[in-house]
C-alpha cells in the first residue's frame, strides 16, 4: 500500500483570505483617550457608556449615537468590546453588550475599580442573532454608588458568523 502526501494543499486560511472568500458583515467602533464621564443617576441601573465614537469599519453596519447598527438580514454575529474605565476607588460595576438598550445576560465584564485613578481593563463578548436595524452598544451599571465612571479607550468589533 503506497499512501499518498499531498504536501502543496493549503489547509488554513489567514484572516484576510477568509474575509475575501465569504461575505461578511463586521464593524470596528473606538474611543481614544475619552475624558466623557458616564453619568449615573441610580445605583444598580446600567446606562449607556458615553463618549465620542470614532467609526472605523461598517460593511453592513451604520453609525449610531455611540452605538451601531445593523443594516441587513438575520445573522449570527460574534461582538467583542474591550476597553478601561476608572472611577472612584472600590466602585463594583458590571458592563454590558447591549442589544437594543438591553443587555445581553452572558455579555457580562466585572471590575472593583482601584485607588489612585488607575485604569481598570475589561472585556465583554457574547454571540448574538441580529436583525435589521438592531442597535449595539456598550452599558455600564455601577452596583456600589452613583458615583460616574469614564470609559477611557474602547473597541466594539462585530463580525458576522457563518
Amino acid at each position: 500500500m503506497v499512501i499518498h502526501i499531498d504536501t502543496t494543499q493549503n489547509l488554513t486560511h489567514t484572516s484576510t483570505e477568509y474575509l475575501k472568500d465569504h461575505e461578511v458583515e463586521r464593524a470596528v467602533v473606538y474611543m481614544q483617550d475619552n475624558t466623557t464621564e458616564t453619568i449615573i443617576t441610580e445605583v444598580g441601573t446600567p446606562v449607556q457608556v458615553a463618549g465620542t465614537f470614532l467609526y472605523s469599519v461598517n460593511d453592513g453596519f451604520s453609525e449610531g449615537s455611540n452605538s451601531i447598527i445593523y443594516s441587513g438580514q438575520s445573522m449570527t454575529a460574534r461582538v467583542v468590546s474591550v476597553f478601561s474605565c476608572s472611577g472612584h476607588n472600590a466602585q463594583d460595576l458590571a458592563f454590558y453588550i447591549s442589544i437594543n438598550g438591553s443587555e445581553v445576560q452572558d455579555s457580562e465584564g466585572f471590575v472593583t475599580t482601584d485607588s489612585g485613578g488607575k485604569s481598570n481593563n475589561v472585556v465583554c463578548q457574547t454571540v448574538v442573532e441580529l436583525t435589521n436595524l438592531d442597535e449595539i452598544s456598550v452599558l455600564v451599571e455601577n452596583y456600589t454608588s452613583t458615583h460616574n465612571v469614564t470609559v477611557d479607550n474602547m473597541s466594539i468589533n462585530i463580525m458576522s458568523i457563518h
